[in-house]
């Protein structure tokens, strides 16, 4: 039975809280007070004193529509009765409601006083969005005293956010937790936000999951919490925010608030508690994430990117997800943790960074080139070189492996550059070969790949730059710690339309490179590596320029990686010179040369096996075919350091080629 009590407080004008109240506790033990519509906390705001509240958004997006989930989630209060129409159901605030200043959602890790915040999940922040639809798995798991487990939406505009409960100015001073303070003005009658879910998912069992919408309803100014298909739950008022017009950043995220109590990680346990190896019905999910576009329509995030701020402990492997089920799973479908540290996201091929572009909103991907060269056939190496990643597991079809960014990703490394350059302190040392009696449109070649004593803020390099002006592409191997967080020979790809001023990354970093091959990631280890007087290991790449499609090409060995589509750069529709190069970043340390070495860290007098090499090098001619690149010219900007031989053109194994490198600091290299 339900009881009126508006008659307590006289007249309905003078009630505060004119409410229905449950004459009992619900099973959970909580109170559930049916308040007037009008009388809910949010008319607490005096800009809000005329409002007249809207039941439902004037302008619903395009491209989605909520669905009921097949297993409805239910609130245990539901159980116990009902709020009539006219009225919104309020969990009836406590002693620790009104004395306790909860511990804030953050949208990444933040120090607390006695803990810190650990995330797991995907974002994206590459343009102005407008809301976000998605599907999130409910479970209930262990969670430590004093600390929190949770799986959320950030809406977020610098430090304006909703995450299903909304904030504005990084919490410090507003925002609240549901209808705990003005802000959140609720419709539906049947929604109680802080109440249980009765219905959760069990592990290897029933699935429960709870769709959910956010977006701004622009016609309006208001910013609509949606449910199941589509239950409109409220809004957020547009004006309670200094700054949220659209939002910059929208992340799907679990955390977990960790108090390392003792010293130790804490036990609380995120999403279902299992890792994301178990997969479906055993880990838990984010699906069927979509943006809202300035359009007012529904989108696939591409560009978003995972993250986790303890990968250790909270994120191991994603397994393979059945599609017609879930969607897009975070965005990738398989994460591997390899044996040196790297964490590979196995990405939906259409999901990968080059989709931020807007230019690439409709691009088809073209799994091979269209219009391949004559004169010359890549082959597989007869030592292959693998990658490490590649002895943990491997990605499906469908999919492109991508290194996960770290902190040292996001220092803008220095980009590579043809000739020595100047950078403060430091310059760039070469030694190599170019040919400049272009125009050429691509290169293949052969190098011989070597790990070297490397000197810390500094790298070594071996590589090809394709170039016209400040327009290039550069791929080859590169060994840099504050760039990879190690000294390991890894595979590289750079590209910059304006001199890698304002445009331009390595690898897979930002939106440019669309990779296509699914075995191969940018940015990882090369093993094994030459040794001196033993094993010759070496890796066969190719650029070249499709001139059907308008694509500059990569290959390596026997596969085709990816391509640059040509619109990327202001002036690359060919080169005017080809390097093949060694490189080494001098920071010239202590006012002495450094001891970074190059190519094998031996001059190039010694020879095959112990010295480095660019061998089989060829040109792609205004004919599309492979020419040698007679006229090419070697160069070395300190040869006592690092030394370079003439061109030999021969009928071996070797073809044209030449041996490069030095040891760097020495009695020739003061």
């Amino acid at each position: 039975m339900i009881r009126d009590l508006t008659h307590l407080s006289g007249s309905k004008d003078e009630i505060v809280f004119a409410f229905y109240l449950f004459p009992a506790q619900t099973e959970d033990g909580g109170v559930i007070d049916c308040v007037d519509i009008y009388k809910q906390p949010a008319f607490g705001d005096p800009l809000l004193k005329n409002h007249t509240i809207q039941m439902r958004p004037s302008d619903y997006p395009e491209g989605k529509v909520g669905k009921a989930s097949p297993r409805s989630v239910q609130q245990t209060w539901q159980k116990s009765g009902s709020c009539p129409e006219g009225t919104v159901p309020i969990r009836r605030t406590t002693k620790n409601d009104l004395m306790i200043r909860p511990v804030y959602p953050y949208i990444s890790g933040k120090e607390y006083e006695n803990g810190i915040l650990e995330v797991a999940g995907a974002s994206v922040n590459n343009r102005q969005y407008y809301g976000t639809t998605f599907d999130v798995g409910v479970w209930n798991i262990d969670v430590q005293s004093n600390e929190f487990s949770m799986a959320a939406v950030f809406i977020a505009n610098n430090d304006n956010w909703i995450t299903v409960g909304w904030k504005a100015d990084g919490g410090h001073k507003t925002g609240c937790y549901n209808l705990l303070c003005w802000g959140f003005i609720q419709v539906d009658h049947t929604i109680v936000l802080g109440d249980f879910l009765s219905s959760v998912s069990t592990y290897d069992g029933a699935d429960y999951y709870l769709p959910l919408t956010v977006y701004l309803d622009r016609t309006n100014n208001k910013w609509w919490l949606g449910i199941f298909d589509v239950k409109w739950v409220g809004y957020w008022p547009l004006h309670i925010f200094s700054n949220l017009n659209g939002a910059s950043r929208i992340h799907w995220t679990g955390q977990v608030l960790n108090t390392e109590s003792g010293g130790y990680h804490t036990f609380t346990k995120m999403g279902s508690g299992h890792f994301s190896s178990e997969g479906y019905r055993k880990a838990a999910y984010f699906a069927n994430m979509y943006v809202m576009d300035d359009k007012n329509t529904y989108q696939q995030p591409y560009g978003a990117k995972s993250y986790a701020s303890r990968p250790g402990i909270l994120l191991k492997i994603v397994s393979v997800m059945e599609k017609a089920k879930l969607g897009k799973i975070m965005l990738f479908k398989v994460t591997i943790l390899t044996k040196d540290g790297d964490i590979i996201d196995c990405v939906d091929i259409y999901n990968q960074p080059a989709f931020g572009d807007p230019l690439l909103k409709n691009h088809t991907i073209q799994m091979r080139p269209s219009d391949y060269p004559k004169g010359k056939v890549r082959k597989a190496s007869p030592r292959p070189i693998q990658q490490t990643w590649q002895k943990s597991g491997s990605c499906p079809e469908g999919t492109v492996p991508i290194r996960r960014t770290t902190t040292s990703d996001f220092i803008r490394p220095m980009s590579p550059y043809i000739n020595g350059k100047d950078n403060q302190n430091a310059i760039i040392e070469g030694a190599g070969a170019s040919a400049n009696n272009g125009p050429y449109y691509g290169s293949i070649f052969d190098v011989g790949v070597w790990n070297v004593e490397v000197q810390s803020n500094e790298f070594s390099m071996a590589a090809v730059f394709i170039t016209n002006n400040d327009n290039w592409i550069t791929v080859g191997w590169k060994i840099m710690q504050s760039q990879f967080g190690d000294n390991q020979t890894r595979l590289f790809t750079y590209w910059t339309a304006d001199g890698g001023h304002k445009t331009g990354c390595y690898d897979l970093l930002c939106w440019g490179f669309i990779q296509v091959d699914h075995t191969i990631v940018l940015g990882d280890t090369l093993s094994p590596v030459s040794t001196y007087g033993g094993a010759d290991y070496y890796v066969q790449l190719e650029v070249f320029l499709d001139h059907t499609n308008n694509e500059w090409w990569l290959g390596y060995d026997d596969k085709w990686l990816g391509y640059w589509p040509l619109n990327i750069f202001s002036n690359l529709n060919s080169a005017s010179w080809i390097h093949w190069t060694g490189q080494v970043l001098n920071t010239a340390s202590g006012g002495h040369h450094t001891f970074t070495q190059m190519g094998s860290g031996h001059f190039p007098s010694e020879g095959y096996r112990k010295a480095a090499y660019f061998r089989n090098m060829y040109v792609l001619d205004d004919k599309n075919t492979y020419q040698q690149p007679y006229g090419a010219k070697s160069y070395a900007t300190r040869p006592g350091c690092y030394g370079i031989e003439d061109i030999t053109y021969d009928d071996s194994d070797n073809g044209n080629h030449f041996f490069y490198g030095g040891p760097g600091v020495g009695i020739t290299c003061p």
